[in-house]
């Protein structure tokens, strides 16, 4: 079910800013507790805010408020984010 709703939107690339970073706890069905990790970005091109998801805690870990940089996400999805070194 993952696959098709991740493939179900088109790739995007756009130049971007990082608002918000966070890290949010829940429990599970089973009581486990996870983390669930989400970027607001705002996009350049059209001074919109996406909220992305993100899947690797080690992208999440790369990436600091106030960073500029290209933004490649699919649907809620984080794909990559490259800064740009000033």
């Amino acid at each position: 079910m993952l696959t098709f709703f991740y493939f179900k939107y088109p790739k995007v690339t756009v130049k971007s800013r990082v608002l918000i970073k966070e890290l949010d706890y829940f429990k599970s069905m089973n009581g486990e507790k996870m983390n669930v990790t989400k970027i607001i970005f705002l996009l350049d091109d059209s001074n919109k805010k996406v909220t992305l998801r993100v899947l690797s805690q080690k992208k999440f870990e790369e990436i600091n408020q106030g960073d500029i940089g290209i933004l490649t996400y699919r649907g809620l999805f984080l794909i990559d984010f490259k800064k740009h070194c000033n």
